[in-house]
């Protein structure tokens, strides 16, 4: 089957999979984001740094993984410039986190660096934490409050995702072509819309009732409809491993600014982050 007469058959596809998937969507259950008992497999946003002013365009959050029988975990999120991970510890109100390491993107806004630092140290000075009505409070050791956050889903909806690197079909993952933008926009209700270098395109979509910030949230794809726009080869190929990246995929998970798309196996299909506009 050629390349083009795929596309036409991804458009039938499509359109005889967007209602089922809507359908089913259609069920779920909304989710429940109320207070956590713990901050096992939570996800919070910053919304208070002390006397740092926390910049609307470069939200900060945590993420808490699951913790073993001796309350150790791995915690893993975004400071609003770059990504952070690193183990967490917790017994009773105490709590250690850290050490940490992150990425070490430049910052597009310089103001954003003070956000930045004060919130790596806040986290790995923290001594003590508290969860009251969907907000988390940490302190220092003297008992000062130096963050508070809300309780947040993880959420691939309405955020504009662009990709770093794609499956190839053969086992490895490539970056994307220098120059060319791969872009998703999930629209929540069932919709994916973007452009893959070269052509537009569009896919319905389902996901899971349940999203687990450690293992992620089920995804299915109903086929992918594209335009007709001519690539030259080298688009074309990436276009062609990125339209079944995605319909590989299984499941995804979100951490700090970046999403993965998952296969059955658990195999990286697509590597997003979050674009500047999203």
């Amino acid at each position: 089957m050629t390349t083009r007469t795929r596309k036409v058959m991804s458009r039938i596809v499509l359109l005889a999979g967007f209602a089922l998937i809507l359908a089913a969507c259609g069920d779920s259950d909304p989710v429940d984001s109320g207070t956590p008992a713990t901050l096992d497999e939570t996800a919070w946003n910053l919304t208070e740094l002390g006397d740092v002013e926390i910049f609307a365009g470069a939200p900060a959050n945590i993420i808490f993984g699951a913790t073993d029988e001796t309350g150790s975990g791995e915690s893993f999120g975004s400071t609003g410039c770059n990504s952070f991970s690193g183990p967490y510890e917790t017994a009773g109100e105490t709590i250690n986190i850290g050490p940490l390491i992150t990425t070490l993107a430049g910052c597009n806004n310089p103001a954003v660096q003070p956000q930045e630092g004060r919130f790596l140290i806040t986290l790995e000075t923290a001594e003590t934490f508290a969860i009251s009505g969907g907000t988390l409070e940490l302190a220092n050791a003297s008992g000062e409050i130096t963050a508070r956050f809300q309780v947040a889903e993880p959420d691939i909806a309405l955020t504009s995702w662009v990709a770093i690197s794609i499956n190839n079909g053969t086992g490895g993952v490539q970056s994307v072509i220098p120059g060319t933008d791969i872009i998703a926009v999930f629209d929540g209700i069932g919709l994916l819309n973007g452009l893959s270098g070269c052509n537009n395109y569009s896919s319905a979509y389902r996901v899971g009732d349940d999203y687990d910030v450690a293992e992620g949230g089920e995804i299915a794809f109903a086929g992918i409809a594209a335009a007709n726009k001519d690539c030259d080869d080298n688009l074309q190929a990436q276009e062609d491993a990125y339209f079944a990246a995605i319909e590989n995929s299984r499941r995804y998970m979100i951490r700090g600014l970046n999403m993965e798309l998952r296969d059955a196996d658990g195999a990286v299909q697509v590597l997003f982050g979050r674009s500047n506009d999203g």
